[in-house]
């Protein structure tokens, strides 16, 4: 009997010890191998509530170094399957199986960098948006439009074009709709400063009113050093009680009701348009932005050039930019000069 004891307990010692070996043999072998075979950094996307499977998956058409197997029987001795953390991980193709396992365990996810520009509507904001985080286009809408969520400095929900700034923002790609929206509230807070607010109470406007101004000197010039200028003129315009009379506002108008509206010149029978934005209409500024105001033009409007021009004209002598008047007829001499141009180039409408 002692004799069977010590056999068992030698086949049990001899059996430890090859099963150390060979978890050592795997240690070495399997989760320090690389897990990429070309070595290319790739990039994974795990959606919330992901399990192993999605994730598994998602790596199958990868030229992997282990197979998906042995890859599987890791991530389940570590608990992944357990601790998956959504977003987006950019994996080194240096990396072995066990770093790429520690990464998906601790969240330590890249960022995405959102570029929010050339825009004209929530709609094409929404799918702008979309396009960099895990929200689809139909929830970032949605959040668009929850009239619940209150907004500041006088912004409605009719028209939410001062809240989104133009600008780059990096996101985690499983951000959530109202996350998003949240986080572009901080950023608005984050621009309109006590400093820029003040400016902003210098020319007697509010944050609000800037955003209007300067959506419209957005869409009058493409040139950023001539934006002071042209903010200027507004402002002169404003300050005289002077209609603002910008062809844009007009523009905007008239897409309300026909967004295929756009016209190269602003016709006479165009300015009949009745509508709050037509400012060659109505007096003031229109009731929102016409678009969504690039911080160019927001500084452009607080740190205004100072000069006493009320008029301005496209000028065909420097492509872009415009030519500026004192008076009726300073500005009837460029306009004639500029229509000249325009016939001459056969251009009607």
């Amino acid at each position: 009997m002692k004799r069977v004891i010590k056999i068992f307990v030698v086949v049990f010692l001899i059996l430890a010890v090859l099963t150390g070996i060979a978890m050592t043999y795997f240690y070495f072998n399997v989760w320090n191998k690389p897990f990429i075979t070309d070595k290319r950094d790739r990039t994974l996307y795990v959606p919330s509530g992901s399990d192993l499977k999605t994730v598994l998956d998602s790596i199958a058409q990868w030229p992997l170094a282990t197979d998906t197997s042995s890859f599987a029987l890791i991530a389940r001795q570590k608990n992944l399957h357990k601790n998956i953390n959504p977003g987006r991980y950019i994996v080194p193709g240096k990396s072995r199986i066990n770093d790429f396992i520690n990464l998906l365990r601790s969240g330590a996810q890249t960022p995405v960098r959102m570029t929010i520009s050339n825009v004209n509507n929530s709609e094409e904001l929404a799918a702008k948006a979309s396009q960099y985080i895990e929200a689809t286009e139909e929830e970032i809408l949605r959040a668009i439009n929850d009239k619940s969520r209150p907004l500041p400095d006088g912004i409605t929900h009719n028209n939410l074009r001062a809240l989104f700034l133009p600008n780059t923002y990096e996101f985690y790609w499983n951000t959530n709709a109202d996350a998003w929206i949240e986080r572009m509230i901080v950023e608005y807070h984050k621009y309109w400063t006590p400093d820029r607010r003040a400016l902003a109470a210098k020319i007697k406007l509010t944050p609000h009113e800037v955003s209007v101004l300067a959506s419209i000197v957005e869409k009058e010039t493409v040139k950023r050093d001539e934006m002071p200028k042209v903010a200027g003129l507004y402002l002169n315009r404003l300050r005289d009680n002077w209609k603002l009379q910008s062809d844009p506002t007009v523009i905007f108008a008239i897409q309300i009701t026909d967004p295929t509206f756009s016209p190269r010149r602003v016709l006479y029978d165009d300015l009949k348009v009745d509508s709050p934005y037509n400012t060659y209409k109505y007096k003031g500024l229109p009731p929102g932005p016409i678009t969504y105001p690039s911080l160019k033009a927001l500084d452009a409007v607080l740190n205004a050039e100072q000069h006493d021009y009320f008029y301005m004209c496209a000028n065909p002598d420097s492509p872009g930019y415009h030519s500026f008047a004192r008076n009726d007829r300073e500005h009837a001499a460029n306009k004639k000069k500029y229509v000249q141009w325009l016939q001459k180039q056969g251009i009607r409408r």
